[in-house]
């Protein structure tokens, strides 16, 4: 068992005898970052089963805040299932989520807007459907550089930079790792 999960499993027990505590909504934000945990330590299975339960708890809330950073941990976690498990299933379900996420209004949160947009483009080229990527790339860019979300910006141009060497214009490709 991971440190992290005795943690977790203590912070259950102390909401649960929490007087003040919205006992429900809470279980939903601590399940949530649970899994993100688990998933960062490689354990996809559980994490998805747990992102699942989250997004289920966030709904029934209204938690309108929490849903998008959960809507986009399925996302990833679909996509790393799909590398794991080379199954063109995941990737689906993957775009699924992250289709899901695009355009929704849920709280002032343009970064899961942004990190949505991005796990599209990941997976449209995971699929080789690059045809209509461009416009991804420049609604996800755009949302990036307005509010420096830096870290999404160098995920997008790690992409950007695989698209044009794949195309064979290695200018292009050493433009996006400069910029």
């Amino acid at each position: 068992m991971l440190e992290a999960e005795h943690y977790f499993l203590d912070l259950q027990n102390i909401l649960d005898d929490h007087i003040y505590a919205r006992t429900c909504y809470h279980k939903g934000v601590i399940i949530g970052y649970y899994g993100y945990s688990l998933f960062r330590y490689g354990k996809l299975e559980q994490a998805k089963s747990l992102f699942l339960t989250s997004l289920q708890i966030k709904r029934k809330e209204g938690d309108v805040l929490g849903i998008p950073e959960t809507i986009c941990w399925l996302g990833e976690v679909h996509e790393m299932l799909a590398k794991r498990h080379k199954k063109k299933i995941e990737l689906d379900n993957a775009e699924s989520y992250y289709l899901n996420r695009i355009g929704k209004v849920w709280g002032d949160r343009p970064y899961f807007e942004c990190k949505a947009l991005i796990g599209l483009v990941r997976i449209k080229y995971a699929k080789g459907e690059i045809f209509n990527i461009s416009q991804l790339i420049d609604e996800a860019e755009k949302i990036a550089c307005t509010y420096e979300y830096n870290n999404q910006l160098a995920s997008l141009r790690l992409v950007q930079g695989y698209l044009a060497k794949e195309n064979s214009n290695l200018a292009e490709a050493i433009e996006y790792g400069s910029g």
